[in-house]
């Protein structure tokens, strides 16, 4: 999703997506925190549109970045706008350099 080779080199992504697309992983790397983070989303590929997702977090659900992104969203909005990586200073300055974060993708299904 986001290459260590181009453009910003301190922020890196990847996801692995089940072949049905009912689930997903995907890993944010941040190796030089700044004090004053950009904006920043990572758009998600490979998802089914139509779908809703739980999405969970790790290493610590109670962490700021994984708490902006836990949640139920649809496939559509996920690879639209994607995930969160922006946060404010404060929380920021507390995550320090060399972070990384694990998303997990699971397709709700509906009852019926």
């Amino acid at each position: 999703l986001t290459s260590p080779f181009t453009g910003d080199r301190d922020r890196v992504a990847w996801m692995a997506v089940a072949g049905d697309a009912s689930s997903a992983v995907v890993g944010v790397y941040r190796t030089l925190n700044r004090p004053s983070p950009e904006i920043g989303l990572v758009r998600l590929r490979g998802l089914d549109p139509a779908a809703t997702y739980r999405i969970s977090g790790w290493p610590d659900p109670a962490d700021p970045l994984t708490k902006a992104n836990t949640g139920e969203r649809s496939g559509a909005e996920l690879m639209a706008a994607g995930l969160r990586l922006d946060l404010d200073p404060h929380a920021a300055a507390r995550l320090g350099d060399a972070w990384a974060r694990l998303f997990v993708l699971e397709r709700v299904v509906e009852p019926g």
